[in-house]
């Protein structure tokens, strides 16, 4: 037989679906005493509705203590309630809402014990699983610090002996070994380049490499990294153009690494554009909607372009495109990488288009210079 009824004794319409809630319900009038609970309540509570009834709440509720200072503090309340040991605890989501009558007056509370513990649970352990992510994250990080920090030396010591061999035998070895000492120079080189990367992303990543933000004229940056590429494109026989917007105005930004950024962008293209093929750096000056003056740079080539679908991947960590004519190029992945985070650090935004086997621009822009 169903017990739960309103507090003025009349059975309620919903007394079955009350009765079976897996909720608990609790009803008290408003000197705070026990009207009605549903069997849920009781199990929660561990209190029998006919030994309760008539009592007062904080009487009923003396084991749960931190239901009977919910109640205390409002007539309103939603919190959190935690039953039972450390091994079977339980975490009840609590809601305390206002009984009023007829003419407005306050005549109860209505409290709903909802059972929340595998919510709780599930909560702890995607943020352990976070913690543990975020430790072995910051674990790479340190050993990729560590481990380009160690390699310098090294490779400092074989880039230095390559050259005083090559030298020294200049004078009566071959061209084959002079052959020989340019592979390892090449190697070393790329070496250096690829600890270079692993040291500025273990920094970005920790949060170590700071920028130093000022006026910079994008047309000397573009210049210092087109000047950098210059023999390269002219072994290739690559055409290299440069179109920069007379009155261009300063940007603000780290100088450093934009070049850093532009050079990559322009090696890039150089490398993955085939001899005889074109070169386009662009320099720009935009304006949005909320008259925000903007510098646009985009590097362009007509090289073997990437797949639609490998877009949105190109900016990740280490991603190398299993294209055939890519993997055999060499490189770290990290270069988009690196480029993205830097140019985000200086407020800017960096983005690509591609065609595959026709091409490939890479944009960014950057804020021009702040006011004073």
């Amino acid at each position: 037989m169903s017990r739960f009824r309103s507090l003025d004794g009349t059975p309620t319409a919903r007394d079955a679906v009350v009765e079976n809630m897996e909720d608990g319900i609790l009803v008290l009038d408003s000197e705070d005493r026990v009207v009605d609970m549903n069997p849920a309540a009781e199990e929660i509570l561990d209190q029998s509705a006919p030994g309760a009834i008539g009592h007062h709440a904080a009487e009923v509720l003396s084991e749960t203590g931190h239901l009977v200072e919910i109640l205390e503090e409002a007539q309103e309340r939603h919190a959190e309630m935690s039953v039972g040991g450390a091994r079977e605890e339980k975490v009840f989501d609590v809601q305390v809402s206002p009984l009023m009558d007829h003419l407005g007056h306050l005549s109860g509370r209505f409290i709903v014990l909802r059972d929340i513990s595998e919510r709780k649970r599930a909560e702890t352990a995607l943020q352990q699983a976070k913690q543990a992510a975020e430790a072995a994250n910051e674990a790479k990080s340190e050993f990729m610090s560590v481990a380009s920090h160690e390699m310098r030396t090294p490779i400092t010591c074989i880039k230095g002996y390559t050259d005083l061999l090559a030298k020294f035998m200049r004078r009566w070895a071959d061209d084959t070994h002079i052959e020989f000492l340019d592979i390892i120079r090449v190697n070393a080189d790329r070496l250096a380049g690829l600890v270079s990367d692993l040291s500025d992303m273990a920094r970005i990543e920790s949060g170590r490499l700071r920028l130093e933000l000022g006026r910079v004229d994008i047309e000397d940056v573009i210049e210092e990294a087109v000047e950098a590429l210059r023999s390269r494109t002219e072994e290739k026989e690559q055409v290299l153009r440069v179109e920069v917007s007379e009155d261009l105005p300063p940007v603000w930004g780290d100088c450093d690494s934009l070049v850093r950024v532009t050079s990559n962008l322009l090696s890039n293209a150089h490398k993955f554009t085939p001899a005889g093929g074109r070169i386009t750096v662009v320099a720009e000056a935009l304006e949005e909607e909320r008259r925000e003056t903007l510098v646009h740079v985009a590097v362009k080539d007509n090289g073997i372009g990437i797949r639609p679908e490998e877009l949105e991947k190109v900016f990740e960590k280490f991603y190398r495109s299993d294209d055939r004519q890519a993997t055999d190029l060499p490189g770290s992945g990290l270069g988009l990488s690196i480029a993205s985070n830097l140019i985000e650090m200086q407020g800017g935004k960096i983005w690509l288009e591609s065609v595959f086997r026709e091409g490939t621009t890479v944009h960014f822009i950057v804020p021009t210079e702040r006011d004073s």
